[in-house]
């Protein structure tokens, strides 16, 4: 197979791979979860609020219209001065705000820099609900219409796996240069590759700016050179890392130009291997602080393991394009008998490494089965894992191919099967065959050999293949909420558990219920066929008998007909909490009942 048919193979399997994600890709994901709001959800204010404020469960930023406040007929009451402090996000609201339902929409950038976007409504006045609108349905369509453009996730998803293999080029040619085959410094299509890889992470480094720009602000691509937007982009940690990986890049030239030199009239010298370990150390660090690795748990390990499993991509699949573009074409079996195998090694490695940090991150996203198997992200990685799983068997064939064609030496020991050069003189034999037999020997050698290297090039060509798709995969990957998360805001973020008797029913909702921490208690009594009902009284509290926790006790205030909230009710940690409700139903009779509530 010609290295120019093997590049048409690998651009049409790119345009697969892009149609792919312009299929999946959406223009925003939930990564942040929301813990509270002041007012909270559902609150009825006697007075109004001056402003409003919302916190996270890690740093936000946000951009001009991140939260807006509306009225019931969709006119906006908030002051537009947006601020935030942490995870925690404020904007403040017109003075004096009449009597009625009001909605607040919020979109703001998540510590992993994709956006995150939701809306809660608060009543003003006692007897707003009497004339309050519906809303839910009001929320949900300003929400509705303040969603990103779907073209601007298609487009960052695509340039998102563009980074990515160009990241592979780069990293990939210099690493086979460097410490696989140095002969492959002087190959005029070693260094087409590199600088192919060079130019296609600069310049999308530089696109993905404004595009980050409108794709957290929910706006269309003709938005994409406001300067209020990319000085934003620019302020924040994607922007620090896009800067830090444009330096990297500059500042990488001379050691580019130093390596693709004639190796035989210029030796590398001996800082030129550390420094390049160094550079690729970095760039694959802008990439581990600017996405899911630098949040939540186990950072210090989850960064150290998304360096490794990059350069490890890199290294593996960028190695085999330039085997397959540079190194095979025009080369016989004799030429290739120190650089295959020396590759071969360095790929097994890369697959370990890949496997150990791969199994890491994925333990780490997704934590339970049922997230694998009901989300976004589960659905995305398994896709991914059997993609990798085929690219590693196509690698096992591979080396068992590399295994026959150049089979390893023991000391003392020669092999035994010798080609035969095409137009070359048959090598002389020690041994009782006659001529004839060797000749036969020889002749049916050479035949073996070229079937060998060409399954052997095609064997490599569909693991290229297979590379570009896994990294298509891989950027929308890096776009999805990670799955626990997904997992645990299926139902809006909220934990829940209905305790039931024959005179009353009590129905207890925890939201967000993701997190402990501060939480709105919501609680509901109802007559078990589901009418509301009025309580004389209502007392309710929570405790973890396994810890010996004394019962809290969670203050209420009654906001409707059997209707009690508590905002902002602090839940110590995660676990399956024992909530009981005390219910006094008349004069004489009071029921307790008793149940658990999951805060995940």
């Amino acid at each position: 197979m010609t290295s120019r048919r093997a590049l048409v193979r690998v651009g049409a399997l790119g345009g697969l791979s892009a149609a792919f994600v312009v299929m999946l890709a959406t223009p925003a994901f939930a990564h942040a979860v929301l813990l509270q709001t002041v007012p909270g959800e559902g609150a009825v204010l006697t007075t109004p609020p001056r402003a409003v404020s919302l916190r996270y469960n890690e740093q936000v930023t946000v951009s001009p219209g991140s939260i807006r406040v509306y009225d019931s007929r969709s006119n906006r009451v908030d002051s537009g001065a947006i601020s935030a402090s942490g995870d925690t996000v404020r904007v403040g609201v017109r003075p004096h705000l009449a009597d009625g339902a009001y909605v607040v929409t919020w979109r703001v950038i998540s510590a992993d820099t994709h956006p995150v976007e939701g809306a809660f409504a608060f009543q003003v006045g006692l007897a707003a609900n009497a004339t309050a609108p519906n809303v839910t349905g009001l929320a949900q369509s300003l929400l509705h219409n303040q969603k990103g453009d779907q073209t601007v996730g298609v487009v960052y998803g695509v340039l998102r796996g563009t980074l990515y293999a160009g990241v592979a080029l780069l990293v990939g040619a210099v690493a086979f240069a460097l410490f696989v085959w140095p002969d492959a410094r002087g190959l005029r299509r070693t260094a087409q590759l590199l600088w192919a890889g060079w130019i296609t992470t600069a310049a999308v480094t530089v696109v993905l700016i404004p595009v980050q720009g409108v794709y957290g602000a929910g706006l269309k691509l003709d938005a994409l050179l406001r300067t209020d937007l990319i000085r934003g982009v620019l302020g924040t940690q994607f922007g620090h890392m896009s800067v830090l990986r444009l330096a990297l890049l500059v500042g990488s030239v001379p050691l580019l130009r130093l390596l693709l030199r004639d190796p035989a009239r210029h030796p590398v010298p001996t800082w030129a291997r550390p420094a390049a370990v160094g550079l690729a150390g970095v760039l694959a660090l802008t990439f581990a602080l600017s996405g899911h690795a630098h949040t939540g748990d186990y950072t210090p390990v989850a960064i150290t393991g998304d360096l490794v499993h990059i350069n490890a991509m890199a290294v593996w699949l960028g190695g085999l394009a330039v085997l397959a573009y540079a190194v095979f074409p025009g080369r016989p079996v004799d030429q290739l008998r120190e650089v295959v195998p020396r590759f071969s090694r360095t790929a097994v490695g890369c697959v370990a490494a890949l496997v150990i940090s791969g199994s890491f991150q994925s333990w780490r996203q997704v934590r339970t089965f049922h997230a694998l198997r009901t989300t976004t992200y589960g659905h995305t990685l398994m896709v991914k894992l059997f993609l990798v799983l085929i690219l590693v068997v196509f690698g096992a064939l591979s080396r068992q191919v590399v295994g026959f064609l150049f089979p390893s030496r023991a000391p003392g020991r020669e092999d035994r099967r010798v080609p035969v050069v095409a137009g070359g003189a048959d090598d002389d034999r020690s041994g009782a065959q006659d001529s004839s037999n060797a000749e036969f020997d020889d002749e049916d050698w050479e035949i073996d050999e070229e079937f060998e290297l060409k399954r052997l090039k095609r064997s490599v060509v569909a693991e290229v293949l297979l590379g570009v798709a896994v990294i298509a995969v891989t950027a929308l990957l890096v776009n999805a909420a990670p799955a626990k998360v997904a997992a645990a805001n299926r139902n809006g973020g909220v934990a829940g558990v209905t305790l039931k008797a024959s005179q009353v029913w009590v129905d207890v909702t925890v939201a967000p219920g993701v997190a402990p921490g501060a939480n709105d208690v919501h609680v509901t009594a109802i007559l078990p066929s589901g009418a509301p009902t009025n309580l004389l009284n209502l007392t309710t509290t929570i405790d973890y008998p396994n810890r010996h926790i004394a019962p809290l006790t969670i203050p209420m205030r009654r906001l409707g007909p059997g209707h009690y909230l508590s905002p902002g009710f602090t839940i110590p940690f995660q676990g399956n909490w024992r909530i009981t409700a005390h219910a006094q139903t008349d004069p004489f009779t009071e029921v307790t009942l008793v149940g658990t509530v999951p805060i995940a």
